[in-house]
Formats: C-alpha cells, structure tokens, sequence
C-alpha cells in the first residue's frame, strides 16, 4: 500500500520536530572499555558495531522482552560481569545464567531463549554468518528463532547488523494513533515510515529511539498536543507557499510541493533563477535524473515570473522544449 503524502509528510515532521525535543538517543547502548554499564553514544547513530557489541545488542534485545530497559540493563550487567556476554560461554552456561538475568522477567523463557540463539549462532559460524546475509533471508531467520516476533527481529537488524529497518513497539502504536496515523498492524506502521523517510539505519533507529524515550521520560502527553498546533500552523503555511506556486501555468500540486521541497517559499524567489541549475538541484533533492520535461516548465515559470506582460504561447510549458526557438 502506497500512503498519501499527508501522512509521510507528519511523519517526516514528528521525527524532526523529535529530534529537536529530545536531541539524538545514541541508541543501542553497549559497554566500551573502562565503563560497567552500557553506554549510549549520542552523534553515532547507525555506526557499525562490533560482533561483540552485535551479540550483546541481540541479548539485549530478548531481555528487554515485556521489561524496562532499566531491568534489562541490570540483566546485561550481571552477564557482562560473569563473563557470559559472549557467545561459547553462553551457549555453554550452566543453571547460574537464569538467576544472572532474573531482573528481566520471565526468567526462565529468556534463559532458554538465549542459550538457543548462542548454539544456533556457534553452529552457523557466529555474527559474520548474520552480516553475510541479505535482509529478506536474515529477517526470516530471526523470526525463526524461539521467542523472536517482529520487534525483536528488526531491533536486531537495525542496531546489531546495521540493516535500514524502522522498529515498531507499543509505543509507536499508541503515538500513531492519537496523531491521526495508520496504526492498524506493525507493517502499515513500519512501511508508512519506510515510505516518509529515505532509508537510513542512524535515522530509523534514532527515530525509534526518540518515541521510546518520549513514553519512559512520560512526556508524551505534554509533546503531543504541542506538536499537532505546531504542525497545523506549518501545514497552513506551506499551503498558502503551495498556492502561491500553483498561480504559475503549467505547476500543479507536485511540482509545487518540488518548488517548496527544493527551499522555495515564494514563486517572486524564482526571478532570474536558471532553469538548468533548477533541474540539477531536482535531480539531487530526488537522488534520481527527473524527466527532462521538468526542465521546461522550469524554463515557463521563470519566464511566467520575471515578466509581467506574457506572451500567451509562451506560458504553455511546451513551448519551452529544447527544439523551440
């Protein structure tokens, strides 16, 4: 399903205007050496991390399960400093690892849970196995594994492997939903932000990581209705831009929403621009070559706007082809 540009484009501003609330997360946290706690790495976002640090994002990802992340990190704390935070030694743990993880929660189900994925990681040769696959593949083989739904696969995908997957929780649901946007299954939630925002694992999981933190710091009932006013007084006037275009002959709403995404907020800032250098900067905001066509109603609304008398043939776009004189 393909969403109409009214949702991708409150998407696009909920995540910005996010990142301005919160700042960026530096999410997944991992341990660096002389630290005894995970460390979050603020300005990193979407590094490539190392196999170690990848097995202990995938640990974290099952302890995390139905929990705090708090728990969780106590869970990883404990592991890391019985030396079980690696993959033969968890796959080899004995009875102590339930009691090590027990301020996760369902204790018992993770342990064994846990132990499954280092065996199974052991036998397939370990986080490099994982890097070498392709997405669609490697994803059906997280959802494989015992315990492992959507969630768990894609924040193991987007933090661990590096892979542009946008991570659906509860917390998406609930934000989604009293925004006004479809929040009817994990796939309309997740393909709505694959189709808003260009893939990007820094800016997925940041995202991701912004909504977490706006429902744990218990702030979203104060950021959301300050984010809709905000938002309908931007929408306002972005349409009042949009019209403005739309005087120019031949501009519908697409190229006009092309002027106002390329920086334009007034079709009088477009006196005396090249067209040429219009459609270059096009073809860059597009990351493809646009159809040369758009070169010439470029052409028709610099002349529409430089002059104030108009020769009528002259504000047909056509005319402005490379074959005319």
């Amino acid at each position: 399903m393909t969403y109409p540009d009214r949702f991708k484009r409150k998407v696009i501003a909920l995540n910005e205007t996010l990142l301005e609330h919160l700042g960026p997360r530096g999410w997944w946290p991992t341990f660096v050496p002389g630290q005894d706690r995970p460390v979050y790495q603020p300005g990193r976002e979407g590094r490539t991390v190392s196999d170690a640090e990848a097995f202990e994002i995938i640990v974290g990802a099952i302890l995390t399960q139905n929990n705090t992340w708090a728990n969780a990190e106590q869970a990883i704390v404990n592991l890391n400093r019985e030396g079980l935070l690696n993959i033969s030694a968890l796959a080899e743990s004995d009875g102590r690892l339930t009691e090590l993880i027990r301020p996760a929660r369902y204790f018992n189900q993770k342990a064994l849970r846990l132990k499954e994925i280092a065996e199974e990681l052991l036998r397939i040769g370990g986080i490099p196995a994982l890097r070498r696959e392709e997405t669609g593949p490697l994803r059906k083989r997280l959802l494989s594994w015992r315990g492992v739904g959507p969630e768990t696969a894609d924040a193991i995908l987007c933090y661990a492997l590096n892979r542009p997957i946008f991570v659906v929780d509860a917390y998406t649901g609930r934000l989604f939903g009293r925004l006004g946007l479809p929040a009817g299954s994990y796939t309309d939630m997740q393909n709505l932000v694959h189709q808003s925002i260009p893939p990007s694992t820094a800016i997925y999981g940041d995202f991701h990581a912004r909504i977490v933190r706006l429902y744990a710091g218990k702030t979203a009932d104060a950021f959301i209705p300050a984010f809709e006013a905000r938002y309908a007084a931007s929408s306002a006037a972005m349409n009042r831009v949009l019209r403005d275009f739309r005087d120019i002959p031949g501009v519908g709403e697409k190229i006009a929403r092309d002027f106002y995404d390329m920086g334009f907020r007034s079709k009088s800032e477009l006196v005396s621009q090249e067209p040429e250098d219009l459609h270059d900067r096009l073809n860059r905001l597009k990351g493809v070559t646009v159809d040369r066509c758009m070169l010439y109603v470029f052409r028709c609304a610099v002349y529409y706007v430089s002059h104030k008398n108009h020769e009528p043939e002259k504000l047909k776009w056509w005319h402005w082809k490379d074959s005319a004189p």
